[in-house]
């Protein structure tokens, strides 16, 4: 969920982007090609994931065919940035989660799972959806986080001009409210 009072929010639809960049020959393009081979010079855990996801963006466990959508909020005096998106496999996100090199553990709290990396940005799902969040004081984000899952905060669906834009096709959009 976006939060109703959302200063801004964008969408993109990676599906139809790849889709006109030309898809799976996106993959065989010399710049492509260029941008593994130095990844792969790399060779420590990120770089190795990476690869993977490169290879197969689907092993995420992240919705790629539906939009994606980032938005800018706040709480109290501080702002928020974050990104939503659905999951496909939440089993999946979290696998490759775990082969990043983080120092914090993965925590469930009833249905919801959340990591929180170095204090600067909280990442939340369940088996549907995903939300990411940042801002100046990560540590009060939990709660935040919750509201949006919950729904106790109320949705940007509800702003007017929200589901017009929000049924308009197109690749990347912008939203202010």
């Amino acid at each position: 969920s976006i939060p109703q009072d959302a200063i801004f929010v964008g969408t993109v639809d990676f599906q139809s982007l790849v889709e006109k960049a030309g898809g799976k020959q996106l993959n065989d393009m010399n710049m492509m090609k260029r941008l593994r081979e130095e990844i792969a010079k790399e060779q420590n855990p990120v770089s190795k994931v990476t690869l993977e996801l490169m290879d197969d963006p689907l092993k995420s466990g992240i919705n790629f065919l539906k939009r994606a959508y980032f938005f800018v909020d706040h709480q109290g005096e501080d702002p928020v940035i974050g990104m939503t998106c659905g999951l496909t496999n939440s089993a999946d996100f979290e696998n490759m989660l775990k082969k990043f090199p983080v120092t914090d553990s993965i925590i469930q709290n009833g249905e919801l799972k959340s990591l929180k990396l170095e204090d600067k940005a909280l990442f939340t799902w369940n088996k549907e959806q995903l939300i990411i969040v940042g801002g100046p004081k990560a540590a009060g984000l939990d709660d935040y986080v919750k509201s949006l899952f919950d729904h106790s905060r109320g949705s940007i669906a509800s702003a007017t001009g929200f589901s017009d834009f929000n049924s308009s096709k197109f690749d990347i959009g912008m939203f202010m409210n």
